[in-house]
């Protein structure tokens, strides 16, 4: 009989074969890291985080079904460990879980067909991409698998759904041990917590894919129009001004959100200046934005000065990056 130990060695390279033949294709894909991929990923993450809180509310759906009242309080179970029931009540408990689990099924599908696929991703909006762990062999299915990573548009984007599933794989082969079959079954309110945990885990690395520091910058403050091209938050950049005045922000950044700004106002025999601080906002979002807040005083010659006081705020577009690579 083979030890526990070797055991986990051979599920421990299965699992490195299949992550390696997954990967093997990936060379050739671009990283999503890239600018033009930015609107895509902030997609993605929206999608995900729905996919997330659809997968907590079925979880609250379904753990009133099996609970564990051993300590008084009803605690819902998000596992069952059938080796410790007796033979009748086993035989029971998966006949009630094979059911469930097929209204489980309907239920992923109707909130998978309503929150659809990531817009801004080239995938089609008929065709199901979803990756699938067996739960009782604890193997992902390598085809479904290859179909979502020939359709992905990059290849973290793949890599990160892939690693989803590789989480579902590693808690099956936990519960199996080294059994032959799973002796410790999820509930259906298991299922649905370890998927929003999935999930979450996929939300924080896309997060971290947005690396497009890159922007153009517009909007506007009464009648003062914002114009300016950002090619790296983490360096010093220019924005313009436009109105009656001229007015010229140099930000000089402390990090890639924060940092100071220096003001100088002309135009008409006025000038001025002044200076104050900025942050930036919402880069993992669709609507990213700078606020400056600062104050400047304009001067002019015979009449007198004045002081104009933030904050103000200046909507961030992210660029292509061959935008940048032009200046």
């Amino acid at each position: 009989m083979k030890s526990p130990r070797l055991i986990l060695f051979f599920l421990t390279a299965l699992l490195s074969m299949q992550i390696l033949a997954a990967f093997d294709a990936l060379a050739q894909k671009e990283t999503c890291k890239q600018c033009k991929f930015a609107s895509c990923i902030r997609s993605a993450i929206k999608q995900k985080e729905a996919m997330r809180d659809a997968y907590s509310e079925l979880a609250k759906k379904w753990e009133k079904f099996w609970v564990n009242t051993d300590k008084g309080t009803p605690t819902p179970l998000d596992q069952i460990n059938l080796q410790k029931l007796y033979p009748t009540s086993r035989i029971l408990t998966l006949g009630l879980l094979n059911s469930e689990f097929t209204q489980l099924r309907k239920d992923e599908e109707e909130l998978a067909t309503r929150i659809g696929a990531p817009a801004g991703c080239g995938y089609s909006p008929t065709e199901s991409l979803e990756m699938e762990t067996d739960s009782i062999k604890c193997s992902i299915d390598m085809l479904k698998a290859r179909k979502a990573e020939e359709a992905s548009p990059c290849k973290e984007l793949y890599e990160i759904a892939f690693r989803h599933e590789a989480l579902h794989m590693q808690k099956c082969q936990q519960r199996k041990g080294d059994k032959a079959l799973p002796t410790v079954m999820l509930t259906p309110a298991g299922k649905a917590r370890e998927e929003a945990a999935a999930y979450a885990q996929e939300i924080a690395e896309l997060k971290k894919l947005l690396k497009c520091k890159s922007y153009r910058v517009s909007g506007h403050y009464q009648r003062l129009v914002f114009s300016g091209l950002i090619c790296d938050l983490e360096k010093p950049f220019t924005v313009n001004g436009k109105s009656m005045l001229d007015f010229t922000f140099q930000f000089t950044p402390s990090s890639p959100t924060a940092g100071s700004v220096a003001i100088t106002v002309s135009g008409h025999g006025i000038t001025g200046n002044g200076s104050g601080s900025y942050t930036v906002e919402g880069v993992e979002t669709e609507q990213p934005k700078m606020t400056v807040t600062a104050s400047y005083t304009g001067t002019y010659p015979g009449v007198g000065s004045a002081i104009g006081v933030g904050p103000l705020s200046m909507e961030l577009l992210p660029l292509e990056s061959s935008e940048c690579d032009q200046q």
